[in-house]
């Protein structure tokens, strides 16, 4: 060994963590003060046994020219000690280095060496159970090696720490004859307890360790089955043992409403003693509390369990969530939950983590928040929305068929499950008026047999406009359905307009998640996930076909009912603006009840000769229309007088059930405007009884006409 020169010694010291930065409670901690001899020459250090050891000039020294040598055998075990203040509640670390010779190696069978620390009170009584290094034992190094004992957490109630430098004989005792240990630059120096993210004492390391659940350093028990033991490690010296069930382990930290962290811990149960049972498992709990200390939510890891673990394997259990509103603090919890009185066997956690994740602000996509539902707790959608815990949504359904689940997510970390029929979750948002939306997410069924979709109900987005409360306009996505492909999230998009104007009474835009249809025969969940609605300016012109304008409701978004038709009245509720069914460009309207007609008005003059028009359809299979024989389209001509009342009535042909479906028919009609009249009018429309009634028929492509400025009221 070399002697090392001073100032190489203090940087080296410098880099690991060395007095340079702390200072050394312990005096003489390099034994350079006393002459060689018995150990009991180093000045500070104390021993009933002063051959102990020896201090010696020692030209290898790790640190001066003098180091201790412990001999390590005999018929006793040695102690060299000195007491050093400290306050209570504080922590500091103890180190020391060691070595054994080439020619006089330490070579026990059960004995060790190791550097010991103790805590006094003032009366001069010991508190807590020992400190020490890893044990310094056979087959030890022969250059010198750092031995810390680690973090300690010195008691409240101690004032003193006593340092031994500890040759110990093991049990049984050994009766070796040779045998030495030197030891050299011993120190006592402030610390600060082993941390992953907030946790304190992460691995179990801080001494003195808990030789029971509710003793180990800042952490809480919540039972008595458990302690922190040196026979298992996942890294380390020591982990924490639990040996029963509804036994839990917790610390808190401190959390923001808004904030996504996680938490970690490793688990084993070994293959000596395996967890055994019907109904227990081994769990890495995240809690939310209140500012009361009630638990707000709590997030589970995954499980390990007699029988989905092997024995002697360590698994990395992982739970991550939200903090709700009114969290004030986060809290870890290990535990073995689950009664069960066939339970037996042990786990071991070690190596805990806490970690912040993100959040604090809203996720946004477009002009919907929380498009991800990633921003509030998981659980029952039911129960988040009355509690205030659904931000941005709103849950139209029932008590027990929506959930914000971790189970399914599509590059986040939760999604809303939908479980049955007629059940939605809604968000508002303000729309510009004539700005065109596009409304797009993803959704998801799982191919399992409890979850697969069965029956006629349908996964669906919707995307509508209000006025106050009376729907505008309202489209719906394409369907999710029992054709649809499972375990792949599928995506879907549909595109909508807002009025024109304001109708009078509040605009406002909703996106909707649904399952729509019947619930006969119905059977699994829905997932819906990472919706986004954008917006950008519309270009559409109002055409005009004579003094109709939007005559082929162009100029109306699809989707919007009778009542909010660009330019015409509604005389019933029983029409919309469809998008699937039209004669030429994007739109048409369709009407699906009798008595029901759409009308506009424009100027006439008595005498005069006009023609309105409109092309009908109604489809050839489903959706065509049924009734009885007086049952029609048609296009009316109206005239009005001054105050509104109408003069005359020309009607065209009618189109019923017996004309032909699948093709469009043009229905025209013409009449001479008689004296007295103002106004003239256009009506298309769907009129006669509703007995047997079914289907529905579409307009398009109306037309009005001035035919001749002269003629008989006959026409």
């Amino acid at each position: 060994m070399r002697k090392h020169n001073a100032m190489l010694i203090g940087l080296c010291l410098c880099l690991v963590r060395s007095p340079c930065a702390w200072a050394n409670y312990l005096s003489n901690g390099s034994f350079e003060t006393g002459h060689p001899g018995g150990w009991t020459n180093a000045v500070g250090w104390y021993s009933t046994e002063e051959w102990g050891g020896e201090l010696i000039a020692d030209a290898d020294a790790f640190h001066g020219t003098n180091s201790i040598k412990i001999n390590a055998f005999g018929t006793s075990s040695h102690i060299l000690n000195q007491r050093w203040p400290l306050t209570g509640g504080q922590v500091y670390e103890v180190s020391g280095y060691m070595r054994t010779s080439t020619t006089n190696a330490f070579n026990p069978t059960n004995g060790y060496c190791t550097i010991v620390v103790q805590f006094y009170d003032r009366t001069g009584n010991k508190v807590a159970r020992n400190c020490d290094t890893l044990h310094f034992v056979g087959n030890g190094p022969t250059s010198w090696t750092r031995y810390s004992t680690g973090p300690l957490l010195a008691p409240a109630n101690a004032v003193t720490g006593r340092t031994i430098l500890f040759y110990y004989r093991g049990v049984p005792p050994d009766e070796t004859t040779n045998g030495e240990v030197f030891v050299d630059y011993v120190v006592a120096t402030d610390s600060s307890p082993s941390q992953a993210g907030a946790v304190l004492n992460p691995d179990f390391e801080v001494q003195p360790v808990g030789n029971a659940l509710t003793n180990i350093p800042y952490w809480t028990a919540f039972g008595n089955a458990g302690a922190v033991v040196e026979e298992q490690a996942h890294t380390g010296r020591f982990a924490l043992m639990l040996w029963w069930t509804e036994t839990l382990l917790g610390q808190s930290w401190d959390a923001t409403s808004g904030m996504r962290y996680g938490t970690s811990a490793w688990v084993m149960t070994p293959t000596n003693d395996p967890m055994t049972g019907t109904n227990s498992h081994a769990v890495v709990l995240l809690q939310y509390l209140n500012s009361t200390g009630g638990v707000i939510v709590t997030y589970e890891s995954d499980w390990v369990g007699p029988t989905n673990v092997s024995g002697g394997t360590w698994s990395n259990l992982v739970a991550e969530g939200i903090a709700p509103t009114g969290t004030v603090s986060g809290r870890t919890m290990l535990a073995i939950l689950g009664q069960d009185d066939s339970f037996g066997g042990v786990v071991y956690f070690d190596d805990v983590s806490q970690y912040t994740l993100g959040g604090g602000t809203t996720t946004v996509c477009g002009v919907l928040e929380n498009s991800g539902f990633e921003d509030g707790i998981k659980g029952n959608a039911y129960d988040l929305d009355a509690s205030g815990q659904l931000p941005a949504w709103e849950w139209l359904g029932g008590t027990n068929a929506g959930f914000i689940t971790d189970a399914l997510d599509l590059g986040g970390w939760q999604s809303l499950a939908i479980t049955y029929p007629e059940n939605l979750a809604a968000q508002v948002f303000a729309p510009a008026t004539g700005m065109q939306y596009v409304l797009s997410g993803y959704i998801y069924n799982p191919s399992t047999t409890a979850e697969v979709l069965r029956g006629e109900a349908y996964g669906t987005f919707v995307l509508e406009f209000r006025n106050g409360t009376d729907l505008v306009s309202s489209v719906t996505t394409e369907h999710f359905d029992t054709n649809s492909a499972h375990d792949t999230w599928v995506f879907f998009a549909v595109t909508n307009r807002a009025p024109w104007g304001d109708p009078g009474q509040g605009l406002t835009g909703r996106v909707l998640s649904a399952i729509l249809g019947s619930g006969t025969n119905y059977g699994g969940a829905l997932y819906f996930d990472q919706l986004c609605l954008t917006g950008s300016a519309a270009v559409v012109t109002n055409l005009q076909s004579g003094a109709l304008w939007n005559p082929g409701f162009e100029y109306t978004a699809r989707g919007t009912v009778l009542k909010y038709v660009d330019d015409w009245e509604a005389l019933g509720l029983a029409g919309v603006v469809d998008g699937e069914v039209r004669r030429s460009g994007e739109h048409s309207l369709e009407i699906y009840y009798p008595e029901t007609l759409a009308a506009q008005y424009w100027e006439a003059q008595p005498g005069y000769k006009y023609e309105s028009a409109a092309w009908v359809y109604t489809p050839d299979g489903e959706g065509r229309l049924e009734g009885v024989s007086n049952l029609h389209a048609v296009v009316l001509l109206q005239y009005l007088d001054s105050t509104g009342g109408v003069l005359y009535t020309y009607e065209s042909g009618w189109f019923t059930t017996n004309d032909a479906a699948g093709v469009w028919t043009q229905l025209v009609v013409r009449g001479v405007a008689p004296v007295g009249t103002v106004t003239g009018r256009t009506l298309v429309g769907l009129l006669g009884t509703n007995t047997g009634f079914g289907g529905a028929v579409y307009f398009d492509d109306a037309g009005q006409a001035l035919v001749s400025t002269g003629g008989s009221v006959s026409g």
